[in-house]
């Protein structure tokens, strides 16, 4: 009996001796190998603000006007500062969000930045762009908003409200890094003949 357990055990050895030694690898085999040098995890933020120019509070309300007449003007200003570390760009655009589209588009905003013009005509078509990069930098754009003096008599007694979007992109291509802060302004015009 004893002779016959090792007679199987013999054959069952061989058989497998033979069966791994015949064996190929196969499309299940796997090998992975990650090698991580200087694997450094970083975060980082970006952040701006809306600032006002006067005592750099946050700005969310900007242009407030009731009873506007034709050749009247109102004065405002934003200070568009850089709070995070990363740098970016910026886009400034408007989108009305209620009232009279005739009144909105009729409109006139001039913006001045460091004392120069970047742009004169409908609020509505307003489209501007620059970028902040360095440490602790802003850029104060001063904007003014009226009425043509030439203004129909039908836009009186009307409202016309918007919004200031102010988009930043990281300035690192492929970033998905962005914020965006919202102006929002409301307009109401008076009477005249």
């Amino acid at each position: 009996m004893k002779n016959e357990k090792r007679s199987w055990f013999k054959l069952v050895f061989f058989g497998l001796v033979v069966l791994l030694a015949s064996a190929r690898f196969t499309d299940a085999d796997f090998l992975d190998r990650e090698d991580l040098a200087d694997n450094i995890f970083e975060a980082t933020t970006l952040d701006f603000a809306n600032r006002d120019t006067a005592n750099l509070t946050e700005k969310s309300l900007f242009f407030n006007i009731f009873g506007l007449q034709p050749t009247g003007f109102a004065v405002e200003s934003v200070r568009i500062k850089k709070e995070g570390n990363l740098g970016f760009t910026y886009q400034v655009v408007v989108e009305q969000t209620l009232g009279n589209p005739a009144l909105c588009q009729a409109l006139q905003l001039r913006v001045m930045r460091n004392w120069q013009l970047v742009y004169e005509g409908s609020v509505m078509a307003f489209n501007y762009s620059g970028a902040l990069i360095e440490e602790n930098e802003w850029h104060d754009l001063v904007m003014s908003l009226g009425l043509p003096d030439d203004a129909p008599s039908d836009l009186a007694n009307q409202n016309c409200g918007f919004n200031i979007y102010i988009t930043t992109m990281s300035g690192e291509q492929g970033s998905p890094f962005t914020d965006q802060e919202v102006l929002t302004s409301q307009i109401q015009t008076g009477g005249w003949l």
